[in-house]
């Protein structure tokens, strides 16, 4: 439990973030959707799932349907729930998956763009695997919003754990610092 002055120190730092316009962490556990379709690069989504859960998030597997996603490699995903059954707003950060295949088929339901403009305009931190940068520009997202400052964080694989790492610090508040 803290006393009174941990939690007025913690009340003014966040107080601090808020007028500099970093990102507030959310109350525990963070939820976070990440998308999935068939077609999803396998490896990108379970090392941030798995990193998201290691620092105490909740990762919600989103896809177009409720059930099971096949990845380009075979591995198989389980869909926490559909795009459909969701509320935008509920979410406190979102992955956008790589893969080409999976970005096509998330195109084509309108709410996966729609999930998008709801965390922007939130100004919740976004991971975006390189296939997906076709999805922000769907939302009309312009590649001068897209800097890490505003929240994005565009992963490649050659620099996928630090890219993670930044994401799970902007869910946590940190300034992102990559190394």
């Amino acid at each position: 439990m803290m006393d009174a002055a941990e939690a007025l120190n913690a009340w003014y730092c966040e107080g601090e973030r808020a007028r500099a316009g970093r990102y507030i962490r959310p109350e525990p556990p963070c939820r976070v959707a990440v998308l999935i379709a068939d077609g999803v690069k396998a490896e990108p989504i379970a090392m941030t799932v798995a990193a998201l859960a290691k620092a105490g998030a909740e990762p919600w597997l989103l896809g177009v349907d409720r059930g099971t996603v096949r990845s380009t490699d075979g591995q198989e995903f389980v869909a926490d729930a559909a795009l459909r059954s969701v509320e935008p707003e509920s979410f406190d950060a979102l992955v956008l998956p790589d893969g080409h295949e999976a970005v096509t088929r998330l195109l084509q339901d309108r709410r996966a763009v729609g999930l998008i403009n709801a965390q922007c305009r939130l100004r919740h931190p976004i991971l975006v695997g390189s296939a997906s940068v076709r999805m922000l520009e769907a939302a009309g997202i312009t590649s001068s919003s897209r800097a890490p400052d505003r929240g994005f964080t565009i992963g490649a694989m050659a620099r996928l754990p630090l890219e993670i790492r930044d994401f799970v610090s902007a869910l946590r508040g940190d300034t992102a610092e990559s190394a």
